[in-house]
């Protein structure tokens, strides 16, 4: 269940693809769909490579800031 007031970032894609990405808040972030691309200790504005999945993409929810 997804707590009402906390950050989510998501990224949606069509084919699997790496791709940058910079989360606005430092923190660790749990991915929401597949569990499997759990972020710890993201730095603020820091860039970040991931792979977001085909077909559906990643939704990561801010755990601690």
């Amino acid at each position: 269940m997804l707590a009402i007031g906390k950050l989510r970032s998501a990224a949606a894609n069509l084919q699997e693809q790496t791709t940058t990405f910079a989360f606005p808040n430092a923190g660790d972030y749990v991915e929401q769909i597949e569990g499997t691309q759990n972020l710890a200790s993201v730095v603020a504005g820091a860039l970040r490579t991931l792979m977001v999945p085909s077909n559906y993409g990643c939704i990561w929810t801010v755990a601690s800031t």
